[in-house]
C-alpha cells in the first residue's frame, strides 16, 4: 500500500493546543508562511485565534474583542491577495461579520465589521481571479448569496447579492467555494433534495457578476450530509468531497475544467465531511474521522488521479470537520476538535524523518 504521508515525512501524535469546548477550525497561512488556527470556545461563544511559528512553537491563544457582535458556529479565514488575513463567522442574531488583519504578518486585529443580515449558515470562502475576498453563505430565505471585497486591497465591501438556489432544510449548512485553473469560482451547495449542486462565475466574465446556473454533481436522489468541502488538484482543476451517510464521494473538474467527471467513494468510512489539502508532492491528502473516531488519511494514487490508497490511520478520537493546511516549509498540518465531554484542541503535523 502505497505511503499516507509525501516521501521523506511522517505524521506527529497528536498536540494539546489548551483549548477546551471548541467548534471545528478555521485556518489560514500567514504571508510569512506561519500558521493562523481559528476557533470558538466555550460559553458564552469567546472568539480566540493562535499562531503557530516558523520554529513550530505556539504563541499564547488571542482573545479577540467582539464589540457589539457574538460567535456562533464555526469560523473560516482567507489570506487575500494583500497578504492579510480575514476572518468570517455567522453571529447568533444572523449577521455575517468579518475581521481584518492590521498588518501584514501580525498579531493585531482590527474591530469586527457586519457585512450581511439574514444569514442562516456559516460562511465559506474564496479569491476570485480579480484578488478580490468572496464569502459565500446561504440566507434565511434558502438561497445562496455572495459578499465581496469592493476591491482586492480594500477593507470596505459591496452589498450582499443573491445567487439564487434553494438549500431547503440544509440552509444552516455552509456551502464550499473554490477557484479553478481558468479563473472560475466554483460554489457548492444543497438543493430542497439534498443533493450536491454547483454554481460557476460564467467563463466569459470570471471576475464579474456572471454565473452559470446550478448543476447537479452528487449521484441523483442520494442525500448530501452537512457541508461540502472543495479544493483544488496538482493540475488546478477543482474537486469536491461530501458525505453520503458513512461514506465519502469526490467528484471533479473534466478536461478543460468543462463538466464534472461521475462520483466516486472514498475508501474507508467517515462520520465527518472528508477535507483535503495539496500536499508537497502534488497529491491530496484526504483526512477522514472514521466511525472509530480515528482519524484517517487517503491519498490520491498520483497527482490529479481519481484513485485514493488506504485510508491508513493516524490514531487519536476526533469530531467535526478536520481543517489541513500547509506551512512555509510544505509541510502539511491539520487541526481537529477531541472527541470528547471537553471536545479539546488538538493539531498534528508532518515531521521530516531522518
Amino acid at each position: 500500500m502505497p505511503s499516507s504521508t509525501t516521501p521523506g515525512l511522517a505524521w506527529s501524535s497528536g498536540y494539546d493546543l489548551g483549548k477546551n469546548n471548541c467548534s471545528e477550525f478555521g485556518a489560514a497561512p500567514q504571508a510569512d508562511g506561519c500558521l493562523w488556527v481559528f476557533v470558538r470556545s466555550s460559553y458564552p461563544n469567546d472568539f480566540y485565534g493562535r499562531l503557530r511559528r516558523r520554529d513550530d512553537s505556539w504563541a499564547p491563544w488571542s482573545k479577540f474583542a467582539l464589540g457589539p457582535t457574538t460567535i456562533d458556529g464555526v469560523p473560516t479565514a482567507l489570506r487575500g491577495s494583500d497578504g492579510i488575513i480575514g476572518v468570517f463567522w455567522r453571529s447568533r442574531d444572523d449577521g455575517l461579520w468579518g475581521v481584518r488583519q492590521t498588518a501584514l504578518n501580525t498579531d493585531g486585529w482590527g474591530a469586527p465589521e457586519r457585512l450581511a443580515s439574514q444569514v442562516a449558515s456559516d460562511p465559506a470562502v474564496a479569491l476570485g481571479a480579480d484578488g478580490r475576498a468572496c464569502v459565500f453563505f446561504h440566507g434565511t430565505d434558502r438561497a445562496l448569496w455572495l459578499v465581496r471585497q469592493e476591491r482586492a486591497d480594500a477593507a470596505a465591501w459591496a452589498e450582499p447579492r443573491s445567487l439564487g438556489g434553494d438549500a431547503g432544510g440544509s440552509a444552516t449548512s455552509a456551502p464550499a467555494a473554490a477557484r479553478g485553473g481558468d479563473g472560475r469560482l466554483h460554489v457548492f451547495t444543497h438543493d430542497a433534495a439534498d443533493e450536491l449542486r454547483v454554481i460557476a462565475q460564467d467563463p466569459a466574465d470570471p471576475s464579474g457578476d456572471s454565473w452559470d446556473g446550478y448543476a447537479r454533481v452528487s449521484a441523483p436522489g442520494t442525500t448530501v450530509a452537512v457541508r461540502p468541502f472543495a479544493t483544488t488538484d496538482a493540475d488546478q482543476r477543482v474537486r469536491v468531497f461530501w458525505r453520503v451517510g458513512t461514506t465519502g464521494w469526490h467528484a471533479v473538474q473534466g478536461p478543460g475544467y468543462a463538466g464534472w467527471t461521475a462520483p466516486r467513494a472514498l475508501p474507508g468510512n467517515t462520520q465527518e465531511t472528508p477535507a483535503a489539502v495539496l500536499a508537497l508532492d502534488g497529491r491530496l491528502e484526504v483526512f477522514l474521522v472514521g466511525t472509530d473516531r480515528r482519524l484517517w488519511i487517503a491519498s490520491q494514487k498520483r497527482p490529479n488521479a481519481d484513485d485514493f490508497a488506504g485510508p491508513e490511520s493516524l490514531g487519536g478520537g476526533y469530531t467535526g470537520t478536520p481543517a489541513p493546511a500547509r506551512v512555509q516549509d510544505n509541510r502539511v498540518t491539520v487541526a481537529l476538535r477531541e472527541h470528547g465531554s471537553d471536545s479539546r484542541a488538538s493539531f498534528r503535523t508532518q515531521q521530516w524523518t531522518s
